[in-house]
């Protein structure tokens, strides 16, 4: 003789099929959270090493050719388009000779840095950051737009007098318990100091120093006058990234170095005849 299930068995079943399936969804959604979790942990690596990255010993992204962090574009829903969008008023990458017109209006000292026979890397060499096709904004893995605000009021850039210092997500809740917050600039900060030292005969000879760097595409830079040679000079709060240094006496120079310089501190130490 068969026997069918009863309804209760059925139902028990039901029940038991139900919270597996419910269990079955449960830990799909917490791979699926913990898998973009690392995707937006990741990207937020991917936007700091854009700004600022050493490759094969050398400094790399738009802090080192820019000589600044990245800026807001506008007021209302800043972004981080500089870093797919060369920025209004800035030059394209290139080898600029040490001219007038190639320094940046704020530099202060024009006169006594220009010299044509000093040439310094500098300008937009982007994208440092890659959008989809289609896109004009970076969208989180949830696709939240990084903005400075949205419209829930989640700050995913944060941005100190218009400059960008830090990038956020907030994870799979969407809620500000789950935020990560990663600064744009490297760990030691985002200028540097360089230390320049001499090994000379003549210790009591006074030179001037000049240093040279990138702003916006344009040329800035600092000079220091009538120094001893038995000093050390510290030019400070520079943009890491590749600069040039020039010793000279007079209207003569006697030296040109280059040096790529860390967040932080750094020392050159140059040679004179």
């Amino acid at each position: 003789m068969k026997r069918g299930f009863t309804l209760v068995e059925m139902t028990v079943v039901l029940i038991i099929l139900a919270a597996l399936t419910h269990l079955a969804v449960r830990q799909l959604s917490q791979v699926r959270d913990a898998r973009l979790e690392t995707v937006a942990n990741r990207q937020l690596g991917e936007i700091r090493a854009a700004v600022y990255a050493r490759a094969a010993g050398e400094s790399t992204g738009f802090l080192a050719d820019m000589g600044r962090l990245p800026r807001i574009t506008n007021a209302t829903n800043a972004t981080l388009e500089e870093l797919w969008i060369c920025p209004a008023g800035a030059r394209d990458f290139a080898l600029r000779p040490a001219v007038s017109n190639n320094f940046s209006a704020a530099t202060a000292d024009i006169s006594a840095l220009e010299d044509a026979d000093v040439y310094v890397p500098t300008g937009w060499r982007g994208p440092y950051l890659h959008i989809p096709f289609g896109r004009d904004e970076l969208l989180d893995p949830w696709g939240n737009p990084m903005v400075e605000k949205d419209a829930a009021g989640l700050a995913r850039l944060t941005v100190t007098n218009e400059i960008i210092t830090a990038v956020s997500h907030y994870g799979a809740t969407g809620q500000r318990r789950g935020k990560r917050t990663l600064p744009l600039a490297p760990p030691q900060g985002a200028t540097s100091r360089l230390f320049v030292t001499f090994v000379a005969t003549e210790t009591a000879l006074p030179v001037t120093c000049m240093w040279y760097g990138a702003a916006d595409g344009w040329i800035t830079g600092g000079v220091t006058n009538d120094v001893p040679l038995s000093e050390t000079i510290i030019f400070a709060d520079l943009a890491p990234g590749l600069k040039v240094v020039k010793v000279a006496k007079g209207d003569k120079s006697i030296a040109v170095r280059s040096v790529d310089l860390r967040p932080g501190d750094n020392l050159l130490q140059i040679t004179l005849p």
